[in-house]
């Protein structure tokens, strides 16, 4: 090993050896600049295909089936519908089905039937029939049920249904739950 004027030893690679590093420094910017182009394009890729399915697959159902439905609107004539008279019942309270009677409901029901003065006496004179079946189908429910999700409608469909029998399936135009309250 040779030695310089001074007598130091001379570092192993010298000169040479950083200019490795210099340019390892840059290729290694180089590799991260890289990785976000690539990511970046994948980024926009995903973009363009998201865009692209709402444009030509997920717009066009929705298009169509508007189309459709204002074709059928435009093809049935409106019916004349003239409003009935609506008579409301007492208001029931019962105690909830399994709930030891410890919770209870109130429920509010008001019926509409055809405008005949004949049938709204009819109606009138049977409301306390009405009430009985109306506290029958109430009773049966449990408190899961009378909680659950769309228990209206189906409120609303089971008293149809009982009135109907009662009435006349004919003479029911609607019933309309005005009060519902569980305690």
């Amino acid at each position: 090993m040779a030695t310089d004027a001074e007598g130091d030893i001379p570092e192993i690679g010298g000169p040479e050896s950083s200019g490795e590093e210099e340019k390892k420094a840059p290729a290694a910017g180089a590799g991260k600049i890289k990785a976000i182009a690539i990511q970046a394009g994948i980024l926009m890729a995903l973009t363009g295909t998201a865009f692209g399915v709402n444009l030509y697959v997920l717009k066009p159902m929705l298009v169509v089936s508007g189309k459709g439905q204002a074709k059928e609107a435009e093809a049935k004539p409106k019916a004349e519908q003239h409003p009935g008279k609506i008579l409301s019942l007492d208001p029931a309270i019962v105690n909830i089905a399994g709930t030891n009677g410890r919770r209870y409901l109130k429920i509010t029901v008001q019926i509409e039937i055809p405008e005949d003065e004949k049938l709204i006496k009819e109606v009138e004179a049977r409301k306390p029939l009405l009430s009985d079946r109306l506290i029958q189908i109430l009773t049966s429910k449990p408190l899961e049920e009378v909680t659950s999700p769309g228990i209206m409608d189906i409120l609303k469909r089971q008293i149809t249904d009982q009135f109907g029998k009662e009435l006349g399936t004919d003479r029911i135009k609607g019933v309309y739950l005005t009060e519902f309250v569980i305690q």
